[in-house]
């Protein structure tokens, strides 16, 4: 039971970044830091309970606060739903960090909904260095698409388009395509005098490197924003597998129709080179775009706070709050 005096821990964790936050029972915000991954394949469930217990303790200091006093933390992290080893063991790994605290574990892409539409019905879609969908009626029920494997899923991600950054640099050095900007941003990024280096590089620098490929993204980016064809078409490629996740999802479930859709992650920073084409691709479906009310460590607070209370006043309160 929540006391004036309690906190709430909310956790965005991603395979590339995690941003926790301390907040009070009413949504104010005592302590927000960025952090690493938090992915189990790839740190462990050590490393996943030393990054979280030495962050949280990081921002309880300041305030003169202890873990004891944390009264519920909800976490959004990878695989969740994806592992039914992984989906028992994170709220048991939590509860040895947390002992006293109620706790909610869930894939990031949900607290990314949570906060995206504040807890009301709707689609969320992630495109970071990896890619999700998932939505929520009002009836509670969800559905997910999308994300299942870096190796054949993730379509639109940061992390396949910047693979595909790599495939249009191969195509303008053996002259399938012309060369433009972007082969020029490849070669003094990369540091190559001879661009044939490029598969030595490649290997040496990025293999298994997903969120060091995932930063090729941005040249695309500048690329596109320059007039490269190729890499415009990169980006509608990508808006097109958007779209089909979020009808996959659509079509999943019932709605009360118009159907909020909202986004995040690092690829949606392109503005309407994703977002005009998506849009354009969505716009004979009853489906409404909106930009996220809040970012997904604060749609974990939300939940941590509201879970199970329907009290609107108390949810817009610490909407407002969150917000400031």
């Amino acid at each position: 039971m929540y006391t004036k005096e309690s906190l709430v821990l909310g956790i965005d964790g991603g395979g590339t970044k995690t941003r926790l936050i301390i907040a009070d029972i009413n949504g104010h915000v005592m302590g927000d830091i960025i952090t690493s991954g938090v992915d189990f394949v790839q740190i462990g469930q050590d490393g996943i309970k030393s990054l979280i217990t030495e962050k949280v303790q990081e921002m309880l200091k300041p305030i003169d606060r202890t873990i004891h006093e944390i009264a519920s933390v909800c976490i959004g992290i990878p695989r969740i739903g994806e592992s039914p080893a992984w989906d028992r063991e994170c709220p048991e790994l939590m509860q040895t960090i947390f002992p006293e605290s109620k706790i909610y574990c869930f894939n990031d892409v949900q607290v990314g909904l949570y906060g995206s539409l504040c807890l009301e019905p709707g689609i969320h879609l992630i495109s970071g260095t990896g890619s999700i969908a998932m939505g929520m009626n009002r009836d509670g029920l969800t559905h997910r698409s999308g994300g299942w494997n870096e190796h054949f899923s993730d379509e639109g991600s940061g992390y396949k388009l910047g693979l595909k950054t790599w495939e249009i640099f191969s195509k303008q050095i053996d002259g399938r395509l012309p060369k433009t900007i972007l082969f020029d941003l490849m070669l003094k990024k990369t540091g190559l005098d001879n661009p044939v280096e490029c598969i030595a590089y490649f290997e040496t620098s990025l293999t298994s490197k997903r969120d060091e490929i995932a930063t090729y993204q941005l040249l695309l980016e500048q690329a596109a924003r320059a007039g490269d064809g190729a890499s415009i078409s990169a980006y509608r490629e990508a808006a097109v597998e958007f779209s089909e996740m979020v009808m996959a999802v659509f079509r999943a479930l019932v709605w009360d129709i118009p159907v909020k859709l909202s986004y995040s992650g690092g690829v949606f920073k392109c503005g309407d080179l994703i977002l005009r084409p998506l849009k354009n691709y969505l716009d004979s479906q009853p489906i409404i775009m909106q930009p996220p009310r809040l970012q997904p460590a604060q749609g974990a607070i939300l939940y941590a706070i509201c879970a199970g209370n329907t009290n609107d006043w108390l949810r817009e309160n610490v909407i407002a709050n969150l917000s400031n």
